[in-house]
């Protein structure tokens, strides 16, 4: 089994959540420190940062639901051809810590317009208004 903080389209009731039913949410309130940015593509992305925090979900996936998250992640390992990069990082949650499999910006033209609260679910709610 893999931990795996999910910021953005994957999150409950966001346009990708079916990725993950089946998984334990571990956290439905979790941070790690990072910088969230919209693509304006219908989905944020986040870089590492030691100063800002990014707000998400922790899920317990296994196996397939990695590859899946891979595949919808467009992740295969090679830093010159993906979009994302998975990797590991600190989250927390309730006082406590895990590490847990992260995607981050591996294209940096993706990162469009800063998202200053961290939180993607709020963002979209705020510019829906």
């Amino acid at each position: 089994m893999h931990y795996v903080f999910v910021y953005g389209t994957l999150r409950t009731q966001q346009a990708n959540a079916h990725y993950l039913y089946g998984s334990v949410c571990v956290a439905e309130f979790a941070w790690t420190c990072g910088r969230l940015f919209d693509t304006n593509e219908g989905y944020p992305a986040m870089i590492s940062s030691a100063k800002e925090k990014v707000y998400g979900e922790i899920y317990e996936v296994n196996d397939e639901v990695l590859r899946k998250l891979d595949e919808l992640e467009e992740y295969t390992g090679n830093p010159k051809s993906d979009l994302y990069n998975r990797i590991t990082q600190l989250i927390n949650f309730e006082n406590k810590e895990v590490h847990a499999y992260v995607y981050t910006a591996q294209n940096k033209k993706m990162l469009q317009k800063p998202i200053t609260s961290g939180d993607w679910v709020k963002y979209k709610h705020e510019i829906e208004m």
